[in-house]
Formats: structure tokens, C-alpha cells, sequence
């Protein structure tokens, strides 16, 4: 599925407001095609890169809420970019 930047927008509002209402926060490094779509450089993605800082795995629950609310696919948020950026850095 594509989405455009202000489905993906809503979704991680969705999702921020998952842990607001828990008092906790997240932090997520945004890479990859969502990133064009903010600058306006392209109109859809297929999903959003991110590496999360910490709580993986609540990020993870989270993620399977929202994609089940709305009926779609739980890869909307993609941490796979991360083996990518680590496996980078150990070359360094």
C-alpha cells in the first residue's frame, strides 16, 4: 500500500498520543521515503523508516493497535533501516 505524508502524519499522531496517554515519550530518527514526502520531493511511500531510541517493544504493541484499528498492514513503521545505519557504523 502507499500512503501519502498526511496518512502517515496521522498515524504517528495516533501513535503519539498512544503514549501520551501512558505519560511516556518516544523518540523516533525518521530516514527513507517519509522524509521526501515532508520536504514535498515525493507524494507517497510505502511506509516509514524509523529507529526507535528506546521502548521498542511498546513502539512495536503500538503499532499493531493502530494498524488493526484502521485495518492495515503492521509495516507502516519499519525499524528494519535500523540494521542498515548499525551495520554502517560498525565501519567506521
Amino acid at each position: 500500500m502507499k500512503y501519502t505524508y498526511n496518512q502517515l502524519l496521522k498515524l504517528l499522531q495516533e501513535l503519539n498520543d498512544v503514549f501520551k496517554a501512558r505519560n511516556k515519550y518516544i523518540t523516533l530518527n525518521i530516514y527513507g521515503g517519509f522524509v521526501m514526502c515532508v520536504y514535498a520531493m515525493r507524494y507517497t511511500t510505502d511506509d516509514i523508516d524509523a529507529v526507535f531510541i528506546e521502548s521498542e517493544k511498546e513502539v512495536e504493541e503500538a503499532v499493531k493497535l493502530i494498524s488493526k484499528k484502521h485495518n492495515i498492514k503492521e509495516n507502516w513503521l519499519n525499524s528494519a533501516v535500523k540494521d542498515i545505519i548499525f551495520e554502517d557504523m560498525k565501519g567506521e
